[in-house]
C-alpha cells in the first residue's frame, strides 16, 4: 500500500538520490524554474522551500503543488520530454496539476508525474554540474534519480 503525503503540514520535496530540496530559483516570488539545493539542517524558517500538497477531489493521489511562502505552483508549461518545471501562479490549469505514482509499495518513494502525459516525471536535469541543478520532466524509466519524498521541516 502507498503512503499518502502530507496534506496538513507544509513538506520538503526531498531529491531521493541526493538529498537535495525542491526550491524556486532565488527563492523569489517571480515565474522562475525550480531547482534542487541544499540547506543547512534546520528549514522550518524558510518557507520558500516547503510545498503544500493540495488533492484534487475524486482524483486518487492527484494534487496541485503550492509553495508555502508565496501563492505560486509547481508548473509544467509543455508536456515535453526536457521541458523545465516552473513555479508559476497558475492554479487553475492541468499545467499545474501532478501525479504521484509509487512503482514500489513497500518504499515511501513515489515519482512526480505531469496529468498532461502521466509518463513525464520530474527529474534533474541529466549531466547538470551546477550547485544548483535544474529540474524538468523525462520520460518515466528505471532510474533513481526520478524518485522523490517528503519530510516535515526541522527547526533544530
Amino acid at each position: 500500500m502507498a503512503k499518502p503525503v502530507s496534506t496538513q503540514v507544509p513538506q520538503l520535496i526531498v531529491h531521493t538520490a541526493s538529498g537535495l530540496h525542491i526550491t524556486p530559483q532565488g527563492r523569489a516570488d517571480a515565474d522562475v524554474e525550480v531547482r534542487l539545493w541544499r540547506s543547512g539542517w534546520t528549514s522550518a524558517g524558510d518557507k520558500t522551500r516547503q510545498w503544500i500538497f493540495l488533492p484534487v477531489p475524486g482524483q486518487q493521489y492527484t494534487y496541485r503543488i503550492k509553495n508555502a511562502q508565496y501563492e505560486r505552483y509547481l508548473t509544467l508549461e509543455t508536456p515535453a520530454p526536457g521541458t523545465r518545471v516552473t513555479y508559476l501562479h497558475s492554479n487553475s490549469t492541468d499545467q499545474s496539476l501532478w501525479k504521484l505514482f509509487f512503482p514500489d509499495s513497500a518504499q515511501a518513494d513515489f515519482v512526480i508525474a505531469s496529468v498532461l502525459d502521466t509518463e513525464l516525471v520530474i527529474s534533474p536535469k541529466e549531466g547538470a554540474q551546477e550547485p544548483e541543478v535544474t529540474l524538468e520532466v523525462e520520460k518515466f524509466g528505471p532510474y533513481t534519480d526520478q524518485f522523490w519524498r517528503t519530510r516535515e521541516p526541522r527547526s533544530s
